[in-house]
């Protein structure tokens, strides 16, 4: 299970800790994963407010599946502004 720390990434399960599993995801903050995921749509995209917006909308996703606020629709509407725009 994820779940947001202080301002890092922890990892909780049942004797898993200090395995090399662990330790990786211990090495990058929250911070350091979200400049990287922009980054990386970043240069897929060229465009900055592009890679931004996608990622806004991922992140809006994410929250929504993990409190239950999901709405089965809600990749459908994502999928065609996509489409939409060319990607």
């Amino acid at each position: 299970m994820f779940f947001i720390g202080e301002d890092q990434f922890s990892f909780r399960t049942t004797g898993a800790r200090h395995t090399p599993f662990y330790n990786f995801l211990h090495e990058f903050t929250a911070q350091d994963t979200r400049e990287a995921w922009f980054n990386l749509l970043n240069d897929h995209l060229g465009d900055a407010d592009l890679a931004m917006t996608i990622q806004l909308i991922g992140d809006g996703m994410y929250f929504n599946q993990n409190f239950g606020l999901s709405q089965d629709e809600a990749l459908d509407h994502v999928k065609r502004v996509l489409t939409r725009l060319g990607l």
